[in-house]
């Protein structure tokens, strides 16, 4: 530790507290630590948390861009597997939403629980549209310009790689059919921002018919960072905290 070898890259990792297992799931171009750094202290208080920097992000080194949002869950999954874990929450942002919805579909045994954040595991041209606005020919310089330095700073010569490839993958990954839904069994919590544009009013109602114990929470202020806000992540925390323990209250639909 903090890195365990998988086939052909090292993943980076940490782990912290003792109880059930939470695994956190990052979102596209960004890190473990960053992404949950209000979730991890607060979480392993109570639960063994693992946080993992995916394939070719954070601290994962992989130069190569010849993966996809379903194969970054196999990853997360034979992570578990060396770590000896049989089952765990799932708590992913973005693209770590995804990643943990793969989980539930091609591994049940291994999920005891998802929870999305600003994810609701489709493809929408917001989310593309808000990804064209990276793209390296595109990009603006001024304004992105400490995004820009960051992703040089993590990439060295391959950040515009890494970017285009982010692109592709997230404007063809995951494209859930109305079936695969409906064989997510553990029980799952979307949370979502009522200024996250990324998240559509009738994918939330695509989830709540489909999936079979599907449970929803929106926070009307919060953005698609929402956990990551000083505002909203102590009620993000509660939230999925609740859900944990079956909080039928919070299991209700609301928009």
């Amino acid at each position: 530790m903090p890195y365990i070898k998988l086939n052909n890259f090292d993943m980076y990792c940490e782990e912290a507290g003792t109880g059930e297992p939470i695994v956190f799931i990052h979102g596209s171009l960004s890190d473990s630590v960053e992404t949950f750094r209000r979730q991890f202290p607060f979480f392993s208080r109570n639960y063994k948390c693992i946080c993992v920097d995916l394939r070719s992000h954070g601290r994962s080194i992989y130069p190569q861009f010849d993966w996809n949002t379903e194969n970054l869950a196999d990853d997360v999954i034979a992570l578990m597997n060396e770590l000896g874990i049989e089952t765990a929450h799932f708590v992913g942002h973005s693209m770590g939403g995804d990643i943990a919805m793969y989980c539930g579909l091609k591994y049940p045994e291994k999920v005891r629980t998802i929870t999305s954040i600003c994810s609701a595991g489709m493809v929408n041209d917001n989310v593309t549209a808000y990804l064209e606005q990276l793209n390296p020919e595109r990009i603006d310089k001024v304004r992105l310009a400490k995004f820009i330095d960051k992703m040089q700073s993590n990439y060295g010569e391959l950040w515009e790689d890494m970017i285009k490839h982010t692109i592709w993958n997230c404007s063809n990954y995951p494209d859930f059919s109305e079936n695969q839904l409906a064989q997510i069994k553990a029980p799952f919590l979307l949370i979502r921002g009522g200024r996250d544009n990324m998240v559509l009013d009738e994918e939330v109602e695509l989830l709540r018919k489909n999936i079979p114990d599907f449970s929803y929470c929106l926070i009307e202020d919060g953005g698609h960072f929402l956990h990551g806000s000083s505002e909203f992540a102590d009620n993000v925390n509660q939230r999925i905290e609740g859900f944990f323990h079956g909080n039928c209250a919070q299991r209700q639909f609301v928009i």
